[in-house]
């Protein structure tokens, strides 16, 4: 629709695999193109004649020409109206009765209505845009409209209420405003708002609301952003209400989307608002969008969208009604609802759609809420009403049906309730109402079709009737008439009762089949702790939480009490007590070293250990010998203390005592003793040191492996054996018993015709030294593993031939220049296998 003197940019598509010549549009019946386009975009402005009447008809040709000469058309026709036209900003109030029936024309600026209005006809062109204004804390607003005519949107222009529903967590608590324009319901901090689905980080204090079938409810405004300044908020999207009488076209916009800025920092998103179209007929190439923003912290909620008449499919694929995706990893919120109601239908087709949008790391996390009536039992009943003292019915349950338990075929559609109430108000016009007192009643939502899909999660506690089973997409979830709480259990360790100063553990498991939504676990009596921790639609999960019980209690227990919360706001009350008890029992010492009788050396270093317990705890160790006293340390992860200790010096032998106690946080002493006989030196010389194998000077070759053992004694004991490398300052090896053997590999780069000699250093229990230096002939050989020779193979006749760690296996006579046995070689008998050996014939030349 165009007024007169008023216009519009058409846009045609065209395409050809042979290529386009031209694009011309021809105005009214002309022979003659009113523009001619070779190249896209093809654009043309279609005005209507300053001359055109009322009910005139401006009619626009479209020819597209390949390069073959073929060409194919198309055509619009656009009706003119007459009416007010306005180019600027405008505020329609509800005292002003001048437009009421008439047809309103916006070309440019912003108009702005407040309170329900009729008009005739509502045409919205470029750049012109209509709105509402922004809800306060005093002041709620909606965009409500009557038309007698029709609603056109055109290309680039919008009816766009984003941003204008409850307001943000701006407020001195830092709870956003929700439903009823109040904080009491509206997101904590760092919470995304909500509406039909509930908002990013949802923690149940700013619950879903709004109705599925007459969507008439504001966004909820998101959470305040810790560190973010004040005043700073995101408001919920705000309400799009409007009747036509005759077609809604939409080639533009319509928005009612939440406000999200990824400006400033941890600032949580609003939700969208709400849109409901009545119309005979619903169709246009704009887009429709009720969402959560793109940008923010925490995500805003999708809004609800419902839409009565013969909508066309290609419009109905462009409505949005998606959780807010959030910024980066931050979690991202539930979609909203769409409601279409054709004219065919008898209960209409819900769609749950959110785009794809989760979090790999937390799929589960971003849920959708139906209004729903839940279970219970008829307190009183009237003429059209139900009354249950014990309900608490939220807003916006009209359209639902309430269904006896006793008799599906007993059923009232809902057509009203109160907020928080207790009745239902019910349309009897098919079916008296014959409930009873005491009766039980359930809630039903009845559709025709239900679609769930884009990774979007829908949770109902009513049942759900549909001629078909419902269409869930791989992804995606419905959870629908669940009463049943998470399952919580939790275990001690160590099991009751708990010790003055004992170190406790407490793990809780908790399950429930629908999904958790969040865990709580407060200490007191005794302890003072608080963890709350958010479950993100997990089925199960374990905490354990560990404390050092106090060594004198304030209280004679600790009482934990341990809350879990299903999706549903089911939640489960459990109490976790662990009475305490004195302790008398001092702890249990186990000395493990020295043993009892052992004999030890004046100047002599020892270590004296011992394995502590205690049921509480273990809070010290000391250990006592020849009148000191040292502070035993822990070996980690064990239960063993330690300390280190020197023999004093002695004219004779003689009996001494190490001393080990232990206390535990109640102050209860345990003793243990062990003796132990200390004597004089018998020399102040180091051990003596012999090489035993191989023989001082035996060859060896680079890159070989060789063992080497010697002995060591000692009157007064040998504490270790060290082998060094040559020119080392470390060992390459340690050896504290007899044997005292190692093997090594010499350097593959060692040079022949030297000596590769290792220092071999013995120390005995007063650390007097003594050393040998054991030296080795290197020689230049071929160094061989295990191998064949047979009596043909002359490959090594006349070598130096060194076998590292192998057999050779030699058959025929040979002749070497060297042969080198090494260490773990062998050369055996030859011979066929179960004959008798021969002997071998080998000849060496050096």
């Amino acid at each position: 629709m165009l007024a007169p003197g008023t216009g519009i940019d058409v846009t045609a598509e065209a395409s050809d695999e042979q290529g386009l010549l031209k694009v011309e549009f021809f105005v009214g019946e002309a022979s003659v193109p009113a523009s001619t386009l070779s190249t896209p975009p093809f654009v043309f402005r279609l005005d209507a004649p300053t001359t055109a009447q009322a009910g005139d008809q401006v009619r626009l040709r479209v020819v597209a020409t390949d390069f073959g000469l073929k060409s194919s058309e198309a055509a619009i026709v656009v009706r003119v109206v007459s009416g007010a036209v306005f180019d600027s900003d405008f505020t329609l109030t509800p005292s002003n009765p001048n437009y009421e029936h008439e047809t309103v024309v916006v070309t440019g600026g912003t108009f702005t209505l407040l309170g329900p209005h009729a008009l005739d006809n509502l045409v919205v062109l470029a750049p012109g845009r209509v709105t509402h204004p922004s809800t306060s804390e005093g002041a709620e607003f909606a965009l409500d409209l009557a038309l007698d005519g029709e609603l056109y949107v055109g290309c680039g222009a919008a009816i766009d209420v984003t941003g204008l529903g409850y307001d943000g967590g701006a407020t001195p608590s830092g709870r956003g405003y929700g439903y009823g324009n109040a904080t009491e319901e509206g997101a904590n901090p760092d919470v995304g708002g909500s509406h039909a689905g509930r908002g990013g980080q949802f923690d149940f204090s700013g619950p879903a609301y709004g109705s599925l079938f007459e969507p008439n409810a504001l966004g909820g405004g998101g959470g305040r952003g810790y560190g973010v300044p004040a005043g700073e908020s995101n408001a919920g999207g705000g309400i799009i209400s409007i009747t036509a009488a005759d077609t809604v076209r939409i080639d533009g916009a319509l928005l009612a989307d939440g406000r999200g800025r990824d400006g400033v920092y941890g600032l949580p998103s609003g939700a969208g608002g709400s849109i409901w179209l009545t119309s005979p007929r619903l169709l246009g190439v704009g887009r429709i969008s009720a969402s959560g923003p793109t940008a923010g912290r925490w995500g805003g909620g999708g809004g609800r969208v419902a839409l009565y008449g013969d909508v066309d499919p290609g419009l109905l694929s462009r409505v949005e009604v998606r959780g807010g995706p959030a910024s980066g990893s931050y979690a991202i919120s539930g979609a909203g609802t769409l409601f279409v109601k054709r004219p065919a239908d008898n209960h209409g087709e819900l769609v749950v759609d959110n785009g794809g949008r989760f979090r790999p790391a937390y799929p589960r996390e971003a849920w959708t809420e139906l209004p729903w009536i839940g279970r219970g039992a008829v307190e009183s009943v009237g003429t059209e009403t139900v009354t249950d003292d014990e309900a608490d019915f939220r807003h916006g349950l009209a359209g639902l049906w309430l269904v006896a338990e006793s008799d599906p075929e007993r059923a009232w559609r809902v057509v009203g309730n109160e907020h928080h109430g207790q009745t239902l108000r019910l349309d009897v016009s098919q079916r008296p109402l014959d409930l009873a007192p005491g009766e039980a009643y359930r809630g039903e939502l009845r559709l025709d079709r239900l679609t769930v899909r884009g990774r979007a999660l829908l949770l109902t506690q009513d049942a759900i009737a549909t001629p078909q089973p419902p269409a869930i997409e791989a992804g995606s979830e419905l959870r629908s008439g669940d009463d049943t709480p998470p399952t919580v259990q939790f275990q001690w360790t160590p099991g009751a009762p708990g010790l003055p100063g004992q170190r406790v553990t407490l793990r809780v498991d908790v399950a429930d089949d629908v999904g958790l939504l969040d865990f709580a676990q407060v200490a007191s009596g005794a302890l003072d702790d608080v963890l709350q921790r958010l479950e993100r639609g997990s089925v199960s999960s374990t905490t354990t939480t560990s404390w050092t019980l106090p060594v004198a209690p304030a209280e004679p227990q600790v009482d934990v009490a341990l809350r879990s919360r299903d999706l549903f706001g089911h939640a489960t009350l459990v109490s976790a007590t662990l009475p305490l008890v004195a302790d008398t029992t001092p702890p249990a010492i186990v000395p493990t070293s020295p043993a009892g009788g052992s004999g030890w050396v004046e100047g002599q270093s020892f270590e004296a250990r011992a394995e502590v317990t205690d049921a509480a705890a273990v809070s010290q160790v000391q250990i006592s010998f020849d009148g000191a006293t040292k502070t035993a340390s822990r070996i980690s992860g064990t239960n063993t203390f330690r300390a280190t200790f020197t023999v004093p010096a002695v004219e004779v032998e003689a009996p001494y005592e190490v001393r080990f106690e232990a206390v535990d946080p109640s102050g209860n002493l345990g003793v243990a003793t062990v003796t132990v006989t200390v004597r004089p030196p018998f020399s102040p010389e180091g051990p003596t040191l012999e090489l035993v194998c191989p023989t001082s000077g035996s060859p060896t070759v680079p890159g070989a492996s060789q063992s080497i053992t010697v002995a060591a004694a000692d009157p007064d004991g040998v504490a270790k054996v060290e082998f060094y490398a040559p020119g080392a300052v470390t060992p390459f090896v340690t050896v504290s018993t007899a044997p005292y053997q190692t093997t090594f590999t010499v350097p593959s780069s060692t040079p022949t015709g030297g000596d590769y000699a290792l220092r071999v250093r013995a120390l005995d229990v007063l650390n007097h030294a003594n050393e040998i230096s054991v030296p080795f002939r290197v020689v230049a050989a071929t160094l061989i593993g295990s191998r064949s020779l047979a009596a043909d193979d002359l490959s090594l006749e006349d070598q130096s031939v060194a076998i590292g760690s192998g057999t050779l296996t030699v058959t025929g006579h040979h002749r070497f220049a060297r042969l080198l046995v090494l260490t773990g070689s062998v050369v055996p008998a030859s011979g066929a296998a179960g004959a008798e050996p021969r002997p071998l014939d080998l000849e060496i030349t050096e």
